[in-house]
């Protein structure tokens, strides 16, 4: 084991000892020498390789450190890129709701206009079906009363005052309000159409309805079991006759089509009337036939002449009335004289 002298003396050997460099110049110049003490070129080798240690270690910690900041760059980037991602979907909710506002109040707008007419329109329905109830009244007899609004006579004012406001209505709620006075006028105006719609089909049906008497004249012969007046025995009789002089009017029972009119064996000259719903009426022994076949009369039309053409004893009118194909008592559809 080395003692602490041993360590000086080898100390103050490294002190003294020298290293030399030799400069060797072209051939034929002078070589020159260096003597340098060992411990200074020791001292100049630690001082580069520790500068080349602290470079190598300060390198490691900055590309460390740049890799570290370029992270978090991209981390900033991605935050940004998603908070501005947001704020374009928030600008297009926000666009859209605009929109949506700006539709609504575009709404309000035409439901101001369809205010103002459809308070005429429904004016206008209400004078039709007061027209065609009273009508429909006078046809049937009956006493329907005639309907009337559920609003009063100044409605249509209020509502006209009421329009600025609906106008300025700013709120989806608002606006949805102010649509739903819409649809309840929409509904009260198709309950009209509806009605006006019920009373023309009532009148077409009372148009059609084979209940008005065929000729003037008298009942000679009614529904029902009867002598016949040919053969004297007893047999159905299907229809009434009304007797009247030859050439007295015929006159069609109910509107409606005709599809027949011809001879038909004893019944001699006769036309058949198809009325819809289900009705037909027959009228026999004509004198003559006024209309053809596929032509169109109306309730009261004159068809054809009185006469006794066929199996008859006398000029009259036999009348027949069918319904959904069997034949019943004309004097149950007829009206009462």
């Amino acid at each position: 084991m080395e003692t602490l002298f041993d360590l000086k003396r080898k100390l103050k050997k490294l002190v003294r000892s020298r290293v030399t460099f030799m400069l060797i110049p072209d051939a034929g110049a002078e070589i020159k020498q260096m003597r340098i003490q060992t411990l200074f070129v020791y001292s100049i080798i630690f001082l580069i390789l520790s500068v080349a240690s602290f470079v190598s270690v300060s390198s490691v910690i900055l590309y460390r450190d740049n890799l570290h900041v370029s992270q978090e760059n991209k981390e900033i980037s991605q935050n940004l890129l998603t908070r501005d991602d947001k704020i374009q979907k928030l600008n297009i909710i926000t666009d859209q709701q605009r929109d949506e506002i700006q539709n609504l109040k575009a709404a309000t707008l035409k439901s101001a206009e369809y205010f103002n007419n459809r308070f005429d329109d429904l004016l206008e329905l209400e004078r039709q079906v007061n027209t065609l109830v009273a009508m429909l009244n006078k046809s049937s007899n009956a006493s329907i009363p005639i309907p009337t609004t559920n609003r009063s006579g100044d409605s249509r004012v209020d509502m006209i005052e009421f329009v600025p406001t609906l106008v300025e209505a700013q709120t989806i709620e608002e606006a949805e309000k102010v649509d739903e006075i819409s649809k309840l006028i929409r509904t009260q105006i198709d309950g009209y159409s509806k009605l006006v719609e019920d009373v023309e089909n009532q009148l077409d049906f009372m148009a059609c309805k084979p209940d008005m008497w065929p000729a003037r004249g008298t009942v000679t012969s009614g529904f029902g079991n009867r002598r016949d007046p040919v053969t004297k025995r007893y047999s159905f009789h299907k229809g009434i006759d009304v007797a009247n002089s030859k050439g007295t009017n015929l006159l069609a029972a109910g509107t409606g089509v005709v599809t027949f009119s011809g001879w038909n064996g004893s019944y001699g000259n006769v036309i058949v009337i198809s009325h819809g719903y289900g009705y037909k009426s027959v009228y026999a022994h004509n004198a003559s036939n006024l209309v053809e076949v596929g032509q169109r009369v109306e309730k009261g039309d004159v068809i054809g002449e009185m006469g006794s053409t066929g199996k008859s004893t006398g000029s009259h009118v036999h009348f027949e009335i069918h319904f959904e194909g069997s034949q019943i008592d004309p004097a149950k559809v007829l009206e009462k004289r």
